[in-house]
């Protein structure tokens, strides 16, 4: 039977990895080149699959991702609106629309900056919250026209917030 635990192994093993290392930290890192902004972007078989399902049945949400969170503290609505902002302008996928072409066939544009719509609102308590977290999220989104995300801001109390997040799949 062999020892996993082998002195000899062991030194042989920690040496390979150093070789390993070393040859690694030699090689230049691959550096990655951002794409013209006029390039064309295929959608991914995802994405075509994704487009093509919302075309068959449009403003069904079975693709929207839906993500509500309870804020309590004091929340800053502008600085949530920048981050929102900041968040975009970081990500190209959250600047994404997806129209058809003059063949019916989907393509992807990026915009060069997207306001997220944040829109605030009250609920008297968590069910009526939970309601409008509901709506939120069954609402339909347009692929060609984006945006693809949204946010909804529910104040219960003044130290008390749901913020919903949604978004569509295809991003």
């Amino acid at each position: 039977m062999t020892d996993l635990k082998d002195p000899a192994r062991e030194a042989a093993r920690q040496a390979l990895i150093a070789k390993r290392l070393r040859k690694r930290a030699a090689a230049p890192a691959a550096r990655i080149t951002p794409r013209p902004a006029d390039a064309e972007v295929p959608l991914s078989y995802a994405q075509e699959r994704v487009w093509f399902m919302d075309q068959i049945a449009p403003g069904e949400a079975a693709y929207h991702i839906a993500v509500p969170l309870r804020v309590r503290g004091p929340l800053d609505v502008a600085g949530l609106r920048s981050a929102l902002a900041g968040l975009t302008a970081r990500h190209e996928s959250l600047r994404t629309r997806f129209p058809a072409d003059a063949d019916g066939r989907p393509t992807v544009v990026v915009e060069e900056a997207v306001e997220v719509p944040l829109t605030v609102t009250e609920a008297a308590d968590a069910d009526a919250a939970r309601a409008l977290v509901d709506a939120a999220s069954a609402e339909p989104f347009d692929l060609a026209t984006g945006p693809l995300l949204r946010a909804l801001l529910i104040r219960l109390a003044a130290d008390d917030h749901v913020l919903f997040l949604g978004k569509h799949h295809i991003v």
